[in-house]
């Protein structure tokens, strides 16, 4: 072969390659191998497990501030959202533009139409105090059709529907705010959030019944799925972690709830709902090392369901339900969650190195959050002198040789340093979690912390 026409094949040969490369998926899947144990209590060693980290009377406080969270939409006469608030959505998707489960993009009309069905002019003109009867999803218009944006460009498309606001467990207090005009769906405010939820999934209460249950003691799944069955072992419904029931009585093998179900017409069914005494607890259920490592290890491995998108849960859901056996409120969103307390911890303009330091000095196992925008983190322990943090998260970002932004794929709920892109070591350069982490927030306060490393 002359020599023209060899230089001549391995230009056509890097020519070739450079486009294969360039123009290769930017999205990679792939089951996450990390070099360290996902087991919460390796990352515990040097904290004595049944030690409680919080009082038990302080604990009680921030659980009698949980129930009256809880229960607000009931105990309220008044809006807490304006009626641009409770319709935020109806200007974003008239300012976007937006593609359905199909990839394609959606029309002009289906968007009107949609904005005209959610009724905002009778917004809070006839509201009333009801329950969900099964774990249903939030809506922030009536639709189940999802709004994505670009579907080609990396942190979008699915599964990051602009219309999926949150996940709702089952037989939460709720007040319906608002009607669509083809009377299928119904707005509602809850202590998660606002949003639209299919008409038949919603009852309306007795007030005799609402009173009965905000001064009743409660139980909440620490394991997941629990079934809840009636006493003959028939199936009611399913509850996740999250959830809360009223206690009525108990057996040697099951609490015996208050549960609310359907009845087909407007007021709900209230029936005997049985759990086993092995799937939940009694509120509030100590703060412990232990019992948050339980905790941990039922979340782990989890789908990543972006606003509870398939009723699974994304990383500020997956912290709120955390906290929920140990009746502590937390906010919805990772950015109302970090601003919980006023016990913060700026970490912004710190480097990555002075960063790792200040979290493992201020921070205290599943007491702390670290915050970056956009993603919420639990303080889980130590490894190698290392932060380890449990989130769920969707992915890392990436960049190609050639600048091209990608993402690994996670997906699902995880124990991880602030580098778990450097830990996976594929090919791919991977963004870090480290330099984005703006904050580190205490849940509780910190002169009541009890248990020190």
């Amino acid at each position: 072969m002359q020599k023209s026409n060899k230089v001549g094949f391995y230009l056509i040969f890097l020519i070739s390659l450079f486009f294969l490369i360039s123009c290769s998926s930017s999205i990679h899947y792939s089951q996450p191998r990390f070099p360290y144990p996902q087991a919460p209590g390796h990352y515990l060693r040097n904290y004595d497990a049944g030690t409680l980290l919080i009082s038990s009377a302080y604990q009680e406080e921030l659980y009698a501030s949980f129930k009256q969270k809880m229960f607000r939409p009931w105990c309220e006469d008044t809006l807490t959202h304006t009626v641009r608030q409770a319709y935020w959505a109806a200007a974003f998707i008239m300012s976007a533009q937006g593609y359905g489960e199909n990839k394609l993009p959606h029309r002009d009309q289906w968007v009107q139409q949609l904005i005209i069905n959610a009724d905002s002019l009778h917004y809070g003109e006839n509201s009333w105090l009801g329950m969900n009867t099964v774990r249903s999803s939030l809506r922030a218009l009536p639709t189940h059709h999802p709004f994505y944006l670009d579907f080609n460009k990396a942190g979008e498309g699915f599964p990051f529907d602009y219309l999926q606001n949150s996940a709702l467990p089952v037989n939460t207090p709720l007040r319906v705010l608002n009607q669509s005009l083809d009377k299928a769906w119904l707005l509602v405010d809850s202590h998660h959030a606002m949003g639209w939820v299919p008409a038949p999934e919603i009852c309306r209460l007795d007030t005799n019944v609402q009173k009965i249950r905000i001064h009743s003691s409660y139980i909440t799944p620490v394991k997941e799925p629990v079934a809840v069955l009636d006493s003959s072992g028939h199936f009611l419904f399913q509850a996740m972690i999250g959830a809360v029931f009223p206690l009525i009585d108990s057996t040697k093998t099951h609490w015996i709830v208050e549960a609310v179900l359907s009845s087909g017409r407007m007021y709900g069914e209230i029936r005997c709902g049985y759990i086993k005494r092995t799937q939940a607890v009694i509120m509030p259920w100590l703060l412990t090392m232990c019992h948050a490592s339980k905790l941990t290890e039922e979340f782990l491995r989890q789908p990543y369901g972006w606003g509870g998108l398939f009723k699974n849960r994304d990383c500020s859901a997956m912290i709120k339900d955390f906290y929920t056996p140990f009746g502590i409120w937390l906010p919805r969103h990772s950015s109302a969650q970090a601003a919980l307390t006023p016990f913060q911890v700026d970490l912004l303009h710190l480097h990555a190195g002075d960063k790792r330091k200040a979290i493992v000095g201020h921070g205290v196992p599943y007491l702390s959050l670290i915050w970056r925008p956009g993603h919420i983190m639990l303080y889980a322990g130590q490894y190698n002198k290392q932060p380890m943090i449990f989130h769920n998260l969707w992915g890392l970002k990436t960049k190609s040789l050639f600048g091209r932004e990608g993402r690994h794929i996670i997906g699902q709920a995880v124990l991880t340093t602030l580098t778990p892109g450097k830990d996976l070591n594929t090919s791919r350069r991977k963004g870090s979690l480290l330099e984005g982490i703006a904050r580190i927030t205490s849940v509780v306060h910190p002169d009541s912390v009890l248990t020190s490393e």
